[in-house]
């Protein structure tokens, strides 16, 4: 028994971390691996009756999802962008290792996730009303997915000609509710 994000709480399930790979000629699963909860890596009775490795070790699940990006950039699959909900958005090591490796990224994160000394949900209250613009996440089953966004630059350490920033996504029917983003891009 585990949080299952997809079920909203916690069941009898197996959580598996996937990268994938989408290019405008389609998309498909190129690695993954079985996330071990740390309660199931620390019971030996429970690993040897399941068959685990000992080999097998507790990991993150973004210390996974790292794992598998270093794996497709050593066997030079062509990526520049990487995508992630939250859990993976709010590891520094992860955003560090894209930008060490000039790889643009739009991570999701929490409304509690820091930058410096703030939180990002916290920067909102500052945005003037033309900071905000409508645009369109896309074609869903109903026509256009429609949201207000803004963009605020954010930190100095990045390569040159590279911009960190955080994106914000407002919904336009209930404007309390927020989707945050940090960027890192050309």
């Amino acid at each position: 028994r585990q949080y299952s994000g997809t079920a909203g709480r916690i069941e009898n399930c197996q959580i598996g971390v996937f990268l994938a790979y989408a290019s405008r000629y389609g998309r498909t699963l190129i690695d993954r691996a079985l996330y071990l909860p740390e309660g199931w890596a620390k019971d030996d009775a429970r690993r040897t009756e399941a068959g685990i490795p000992e080999a097998v070790a507790f990991a993150t699940k973004p210390k996974l999802g790292l794992a598998m990006l270093e794996r497709a950039h050593a066997a030079g699959v062509p990526f520049a962008w990487v995508t992630a909900d939250s859990v993976y958005g709010a590891d520094y090591r992860l955003r560090r290792w894209l930008q060490e490796h000039k790889l643009g990224y739009v991570l999701a994160v929490t409304r509690a996730q820091r930058l410096g000394f703030s939180r990002v949900e916290d920067r909102v209250a500052g945005l003037p009303a033309a900071g905000w613009h409508r645009l369109s996440a896309g074609d869903g089953a109903k026509g256009p997915r429609l949201y207000d966004w803004a963009y605020l630059p954010y930190g100095s350490d990045t390569a040159p000609d590279w911009e960190k920033g955080l994106l914000i996504r407002r919904s336009i029917t209930q404007p309390d509710e927020l989707a945050f983003y940090l960027t890192h891009a050309a």
